[in-house]
């Protein structure tokens, strides 16, 4: 049995909050599809994410990942963002998720998602 998430095309705006306290346990079938989302004004995504444990588990799946991929860019500069603040590299991974519907960071995110991050 799986969870599938289709946001597909959504805009999020105002003082929306989504998937910031999401917790999906046991489940190594879970997708998320975040293809379109626009995130405006005040609204917030994965908010509470812990992001060091994530962006561990991101290095270990870009070290994986061939450099040609359309990805490989996009994922390399989230793990290089330590530094910035956990919203700046939260909105860098909205955005990508929103230009890569189905990818990499997908199935890390997913992965760290379902264990209850």
């Amino acid at each position: 049995m799986g969870v599938k998430i289709d946001m597909g095309n959504v805009k999020i705006s105002g003082s929306a909050r989504l998937l910031n306290n999401a917790s999906i346990r046991e489940n190594e079938d879970t997708v998320i599809s975040m293809n379109g989302v626009e995130i405006l004004e005040n609204a917030a995504v994965l908010e509470n994410l812990n992001i060091e444990p994530f962006l561990k588990e991101l290095q270990t799946a870009v070290n994986k990942t061939d450099v040609n991929s359309p990805e490989y860019n996009s994922m390399k500069q989230i793990v290089e963002s330590r530094d910035k603040n956990k919203d700046t590299i939260v909105k860098m991974i909205a955005k990508h998720i929103g230009t890569f519907s189905q990818g990499v960071l997908e199935n890390v995110l997913a992965a760290y998602i379902s264990r209850g991050w």
